[in-house]
């Protein structure tokens, strides 16, 4: 599994998976919400002020891409 030796690196993931264009029902967007759930993995553990809020943008974003948004 993808262990992310550095939170910049779970940064720059997650920032490219926002830019990404993941209209609904495409692939594209499986791939992201898949990206994001090995993120969120990665950060378990990880209770940095820096990796909390990394957490909290990975969940919002999961659920901003669920909800078809």
């Amino acid at each position: 599994m993808f262990r992310a030796e550095s939170l910049e690196t779970i940064a720059d993931v997650l920032d490219h998976t926002a830019r990404a264009d993941t209209a609904p029902g495409t692939v594209q967007r499986r791939h992201a919400i898949a990206t994001l759930d090995v993120l969120a993995e990665d950060l378990v553990g990880r209770d940095t002020p820096r990796a909390l809020e990394l957490k909290a943008r990975v969940h919002a974003l999961r659920d901003r891409l669920t909800a078809g948004g």
